[in-house]
This record gives structure tokens, C-alpha cells and sequence, in this order.
């Protein structure tokens, strides 16, 4: 639906830049451009440069550029107290204290929708659906 608020985690960024899985870029970067209104948090900002970095081999410059882009979306900075609610679903959803804050941003970001690889599709964690675009990409 054009009118739900998406919480964009991590693995989309860095798949849109992976030129190692064609299948997943091309999702990564239709997700990027499709019609929902897309949210961000400091945390997916400071996981994507690290991951860009380390394991796609990106210069900094171009991290930086890529890093601009992500600062034009609306973005739930990473503070104290959605670290503690983080680690709060975590505990009760059982997910890696990574997770938990990504859907504490999402819940404080009122988004409907958490589009990531890392978690079960379809499951539904404080209000918030999570989607895997790649579920059923081809292998590469």
C-alpha cells in the first residue's frame, strides 16, 4: 500500500550496492524507489558504512555519498531510551539486541512495515509486519 510508512533495515542498503547478487540489487533498489514513504535509523546508517566498507570493499568517498542519500529519509536516531526498548524486545521476541533496536525504531518511527532479510517474514512485533522482499530471489 502506497500510504504505509516502511522502516528500511540495513541488508537493503548494502544488497543495492552488492553487485555480487544481481537478483537482490535490483529488489534492494526497487525497494529504494517504490512509493512508500521510507524511514531509517542512525543505526542502519552506522551498520550500512561498516558492512559497505568491510565486506563490499566501498571507498570512503563513495560511502559517504551513499551515506548523504540515506540522510535525505527521515530518521529515528538511536538514543539511550530506544536502545533500552531494543534490548526490551529483544528479551520478549527473542532477537538479537541488533533487531530489537531496529524495531524499536521502527514501532517510535509509527511504521506499519519493517522490510529486512534478518527477521521472519510475516511475523508481526509491537504492530509492525516484517517483509523480505529477497525470500524468493534466486540464489547466486
Amino acid at each position: 500500500m502506497v500510504d504505509e510508512r516502511a522502516f528500511i533495515d540495513t541488508n537493503v542498503f548494502v544488497y543495492a550496492f552488492d553487485d555480487t547478487h544481481p537478483s537482490k540489487q535490483r529488489i534492494a533498489r526497487r525497494v529504494l524507489t517504490d512509493e512508500r514513504e521510507r524511514v531509517i535509523s542512525t543505526q542502519v546508517m552506522l551498520e550500512f558504512c561498516s558492512v559497505a566498507r568491510r565486506k563490499l570493499g566501498m571507498r570512503w568517498g563513495t560511502i559517504g555519498q551513499a551515506l548523504t542519500s540515506m540522510m535525505a529519509l527521515p530518521y529515528i536516531v538511536a538514543d539511550g531510551t530506544l536502545v533500552a526498548d531494543g534490548v526490551d524486545l529483544a528479551s520478549r521476541h527473542s532477537l538479537s539486541v541488533w533487531d530489537g533496536a531496529i524495531v524499536a525504531a521502527a514501532v517510535a518511527a509509527g511504521c506499519s512495515i519493517l522490510v529486512s532479510e534478518d527477521m521472519s517474514a510475516g511475523a508481526v512485533l509491537e504492530g509492525v509486519r516484517i517483509e523480505n522482499p529477497f525470500a524468493h530471489a534466486s540464489g547466486e
